[in-house]
């Protein structure tokens, strides 16, 4: 398992609650149609589900927000696609798994690409046909 993984499942698992009902970025179960989408600053590939919405509250006061997306096509098919999208400069690409991190520290993004049913972080329900997982997220710091 990656570190940033490991870093976003200790957050989780550090989380004092999730947050109440939310809106997501896009309604659960659309599919992005145009270019020009975007999630947490991220660009989102056309054709991809958006299949969650979710929110932690970490000790510090902190919240990490992300939408899951899925799509049918290979994940090395949709990293290539995020890859022309945002280049190489801060891609981490690890065993199959490609991850984006913003280089603001202060709003800290993260793009990962990664298959279904690998390590990782899923939605709770996941479509019929899902091979690829797109998790776009962002943090939020307490003044």
């Amino acid at each position: 398992m990656r570190v940033s993984r490991w870093i976003a499942l200790g957050l989780a698992v550090m989380a004092l609650a999730a947050c109440g009902p939310r809106q997501g970025t896009q309604e659960v179960g659309t599919t992005a149609a145009a270019t020009g989408e975007t999630s947490h600053g991220w660009p989102v590939m056309p054709g991809l589900v958006h299949g969650c919405f979710e929110s932690v509250l970490g000790q510090d006061g902190s919240e990490i927000l992300w939408d899951g997306f899925v799509s049918d096509q290979a994940p090395d098919v949709v990293a290539a696609w995020y890859r022309e999208q945002l280049g190489t400069e801060a891609l981490d690409e690890s065993g199959g798994d490609w991850t984006w991190r913003s280089t603001d520290p202060a709003a800290p993004r993260v793009l990962s690409v990664y298959a279904v049913g690998g390590p990782g972080i899923f939605c709770e329900e996941m479509p019929p046909g899902a091979v690829t997982f797109v998790n776009a997220s962002e943090m939020h710091r307490p003044n």
